[in-house]
């Protein structure tokens, strides 16, 4: 059987068939650089290492559990966060047109006191 591989030069931008035949079992593609650009959507990750026990694993799982529920209570408390202050908004704002409707209630009142004194006046 002929063997049939592309020469793969420096400078070239192919990726070299070192494969003789892709339907040959047992090997893999000696070629495997160039598809994964470095830098784009990093993420930090811990290395596992060692043998995964069940005690090990249902640490993970818990340190999992436990990052995800501080996620969880950090945006609860934005939530609270942000109806507390449209609450605080709201309470002010009623406070504030209340004001006004007491006052102009009170000068209204008043008003109609001088209006009936004046009446009672000869």
């Amino acid at each position: 059987m002929q063997k049939k591989c592309q020469q793969w030069e420096e400078g070239s931008t192919q990726a070299p068939n070192l494969r003789s035949n892709s339907i040959q079992e047992g090997e893999d593609n000696a070629y495997a650089g160039g598809h994964i650009q470095e830098g784009e959507n990093e993420i930090a990750t811990h290395v596992l290492e060692g043998p995964m026990t069940r005690g090990r694993l249902k640490r993970i799982q818990e340190e999992v559990y436990q990052e995800l529920s501080s996620r969880d209570k950090i945006s609860k408390i934005r939530k609270i966060n942000n109806t507390l202050r449209f609450y605080e908004r709201f309470f002010l704002i009623g406070t504030v047109q209340s004001f006004y409707f007491l006052d102009d209630l009170f000068f209204g009142w008043q008003e109609s006191l001088r209006m009936l004194s004046s009446f009672m006046d000869p």
